[in-house]
């Protein structure tokens, strides 16, 4: 029998370097192959997720508008009367007040959809020659639809009416993302970073010297200075002078990035071909991987909270991500991989792997909204003891990984 070695750790309110690429992603049931190119929750439960027309082999069939209201546990087909367009956006204000935006399948033509009352019924602006790729709103009344071509449309009343601005330029735009009423973003094709300081009266163009010339396909601002923008060969951008300037961040892969969001300065996520996910906690200074388990191309992903999101892409996937489910942190419904004494604790705990890892095993300790503790990886030790010294009294989960991919996840509580 091996012995047993231990090793002493101090839990402070410290991160370790990188981050557990656990699991926890799961797939939920679209119950269509049809590219889906948009997903948004306007609350923790109802949600709405938008696709094509077309098949993968070109051929129309009906566009795509899925609802849920389980949070994902249920995706319908809704009937909308609009299903001869394909659906590149949306923005929900309420589970009832939400506005699409897309394109006729057979034209190209722009639309705009909007919903009072939880998609039962809808209004449609198709007076648009031009594809509109997003849409987004800065309050309840002012919003803004980019497309083809340099498109730029404002509207001050809800949508009730949109008047075009000028952009300064023809190439695609493909999305819009506004801070408040005057402060807005866009990204395009041909590193197109353009800004706006006065609600899109006057939009300038970014300095983007030194850059490479790639398309970028989305951009996200956490507040009036700090953004961020994704695009081709794994291209990741962040500002800190609202949008002014960009450097560029090392994503560590070189797929196409589609979408990213962040829930504060610090903990964001972007989504990319062939299933790609990447995490970070630190704004982008260090970006991992996090498994999506899909190999398709995740086009659109919307995290809540730091433990809650979703993600929609190719061939009807939809993703959930939910750090610690239910299911995860009920301790009596679990094998006894891991044992874990005294449970609650008052100083310390004791964490026994020797039935869980032969070789290595990773940890991170989160709180219940989702912030990460503590991590440390690649630890070869059978027995670790968790001090309390510098956590508070409260419950947390511990999600321990090894080297063979098994993940265990346990609710411990400090006293």
């Amino acid at each position: 029998m091996n012995s047993i070695k231990t090793v002493i750790v101090s839990l402070f309110i410290l991160g370790f370097a990188g981050i557990v690429c656990a699991q926890t992603w799961s797939f939920q049931s679209s119950g269509t192959d049809r590219k889906l190119n948009h997903i948004n929750f306007a609350d923790n439960s109802m949600g709405w997720a938008f696709g094509d027309t077309s098949d993968a082999f070109g051929n129309f069939i009906s566009g795509v508008f899925l609802k849920t209201t389980d949070g994902g546990g249920n995706w319908v087909k809704a009937t909308t009367g609009f299903e001869k367009y394909d659906i590149s956006s949306s923005y929900f204000f309420t589970s009832d007040y939400g506005i699409v935006a897309g394109k006729y399948q057979d034209s190209g033509d722009g639309v705009v959809l909007i919903t009072l009352n939880g998609g039962l019924t809808w209004t449609a602006n198709t007076s648009f020659t031009e594809r509109i790729d997003d849409v987004d709103f800065a309050d309840a009344n002012n919003g803004w639809i980019i497309g083809r071509d340099g498109t730029i449309y404002s509207t001050s009343n809800a949508g009730s009416s949109w008047t075009q601005q000028t952009s300064g330029t023809d190439v695609e735009l493909f999305a819009v993302d506004f801070t408040d009423a005057n402060i807005g973003h866009i990204s395009g094709a041909e590193t197109t970073l353009l800004n706006t300081y006065d609600g899109g009266s006057s939009w300038a163009v970014a300095d983007t010297a030194g850059l490479p010339i790639l398309d970028y396909f989305d951009i996200f601002f956490i507040n009036t200075s700090t953004g961020w923008t994704v695009g081709e060969a794994g291209t990741i951008l962040t500002s800190a002078d609202s949008g002014k300037t960009w450097t560029e961040q090392t994503s560590g892969t070189n797929v196409d990035l589609f979408s990213v969001s962040f829930v504060d300065e610090n903990n964001g996520w972007i989504s990319g071909g062939g299933g790609t996910i990447l995490y970070t906690t630190d704004g982008g200074s260090t970006w991992n991987s996090q498994l999506s388990g899909s190999n398709q191309d995740i086009l659109s992903i919307s995290m809540r909270t730091a433990s809650l999101g979703w993600y929609c892409g190719d061939n009807g996937t939809i993703g959930y991500y939910s750090l610690f489910p239910s299911s995860m942190i009920d301790n009596n419904a679990k094998p006894n991989y891991v044992s874990i004494y005294p449970n609650p604790a008052s100083n310390k705990v004791t964490i026994d792997l020797s039935q869980f890892s032969e070789n290595e095993s990773s940890f991170a300790l989160y709180d219940l909204t989702g912030n990460l503790i503590l991590q440390r990886n690649k630890i070869k030790e059978h027995s670790i003891i968790l001090n309390k010294n510098g956590i508070k009294s409260g419950v947390y989960i511990l999600k321990i990984i090894n080297n063979a991919g098994k993940m265990h996840t346990e609710k411990i509580i400090f006293n």
